[in-house]
């Protein structure tokens, strides 16, 4: 049998792909590196990283609407765990305004880490806080509803049951930083820009807020804003 001739053609042509090259310039490197290293700073910080490759998947669009209620949610969840007593039993987040339209599984992870995050000695991020919280068998409620007061546009409400009680946290985002507008039953606008709060119940008489003062001034503690 002769053998076939070369028509100049390959028989059954296998593509061979060519390694892609742009991502080892020494400037892409450089703000690889760079990039890096400023989302390891912000996850120090308990910040989410903005990368985060296993985290819950939020879509493009809704990651636009939900970004800046990460910090938010991280916020509430920490400030209300540590304004409860008791052992924690369970957690309700309720999400209210555009964002309960919108895929909160980033939401509430967020939370859950602000929640998690003082109370365990763990390293609680976006991508495990679920897990620890079903590890610590907290039962988890979640609630959406596209009504919410006048003033807002977005709400997030973190309500923290325990042996001792219950303590209810909500914030908003506005003009690019987090708002703690109620505590418990009270309502207020607090700007989080500060990196230390003073909660204080006492009894509504004169005198008291001139007595808050004068102690913080004479440890030369600066008072931020008092609500």
């Amino acid at each position: 049998q002769e053998p076939p001739q070369n028509t100049g053609l390959i028989e059954n042509p296998q593509v061979i792909a060519t390694p892609h090259l742009g991502g080892s310039t020494i400037e892409a490197q450089a703000q690889v590196a760079i990039e890096v290293a400023e989302q390891v700073l912000s996850v120090l910080r308990g910040q989410p990283a903005r990368y985060t490759v296993n985290a819950p998947f939020v879509s493009p669009e809704a990651q636009a609407l939900i970004a800046p209620f990460l910090q938010v949610a991280m916020d509430v969840g920490k400030i209300a765990i540590q304004l409860s007593e008791g052992q924690l039993s369970s957690v309700t987040l309720r999400f209210q305004g555009e964002i309960a339209s919108s895929d909160t599984s980033g939401i509430k992870a967020a939370a859950l880490m602000g929640l998690l995050q003082p109370i365990t000695e763990e390293r609680v991020n976006l991508v495990n806080a679920n897990f620890l919280a079903e590890q610590r068998n907290l039962q988890v409620i979640e609630s959406t509803d596209s009504n919410l007061p006048d003033q807002y546009s977005n709400l997030i409400t973190v309500e923290i049951l325990t042996s001792e009680g219950s303590v209810r946290v909500s914030g908003t985002y506005l003009r690019g930083t987090t708002h703690l507008v109620r505590v418990r039953e009270e309502w207020m606008d607090a700007e989080l820009d500060v990196p230390y709060l003073l909660f204080i119940d006492h009894f509504d008489q004169p005198g008291l807020i001139g007595l808050v003062g004068s102690i913080t001034g004479k440890h030369d503690i600066n008072i931020a804003f008092m609500a």
